[in-house]
């Protein structure tokens, strides 16, 4: 938690790679009692340049939740 990672990543609107300065916000360790959990962590952006932020904010409108509160 706390650490900075660099990510390179696609996003569907972008023709190219993206990378990014990430901060990871939270870490889930496999659970073998919750087998269907998926690991995982959560990452914020806190350096992403402007067309790559564009293309992420149209994938976030379009895309159905994987999670819920």
């Amino acid at each position: 938690l706390g650490d900075v990672v660099e990510v390179t990543f696609s996003v569907p609107a972008l023709h190219r790679n993206c990378t990014a300065m990430c901060l990871v916000q939270w870490t889930r360790e496999y659970n073998p009692s919750m087998p269907d959990m998926i690991p995982g962590m959560g990452l914020k952006f806190v350096k992403l340049d402007s067309d790559a932020r564009a293309a992420v904010e149209i994938f976030i409108k379009h895309r159905e939740p994987i999670f819920y509160d």
